[in-house]
């Protein structure tokens, strides 16, 4: 009489799925390397959006990124340093970035 083979331990399975055991060497993290030691991607460049201009002779207004901002202000890193009535400059790191509304369209 036979007997009914013996089932797989979960681990065993799981060894197999994950592919050969160097797979499995390759996913386990270096015990000898330091963990400050990461590959960092360059800082991507941040997207500034214009929304809405609202200029009168009273206030001069920009929607930028969804928040309302006047000269002087600041969206993330930037700085509004103009806002007129078809663009909004900003200062970036002593750079100028001058940009126009914003339409939904991309581009």
């Amino acid at each position: 009489m036979r007997s009914a083979p013996a089932a797989l331990p979960v681990w065993a399975l799981i060894a197999f799925l994950a592919g050969t055991p160097a797979s499995v060497a390759e996913m386990a993290s270096d015990p000898m390397r330091p963990d400050d030691l990461r590959v960092q991607s360059p800082a991507a460049s941040p997207v500034f959006r214009v929304n809405a201009i609202i200029v009168s002779a009273e206030r001069r207004i920009a929607i930028v990124n969804g928040r309302r901002v006047r000269v002087g202000d600041s969206v993330g890193d930037a700085t509004v340093v103009a806002i007129s009535k078809t663009e909004v400059v900003l200062d970036i790191d002593g750079d100028h970035q001058s940009l126009q509304v914003h339409n939904g369209a991309e581009q």
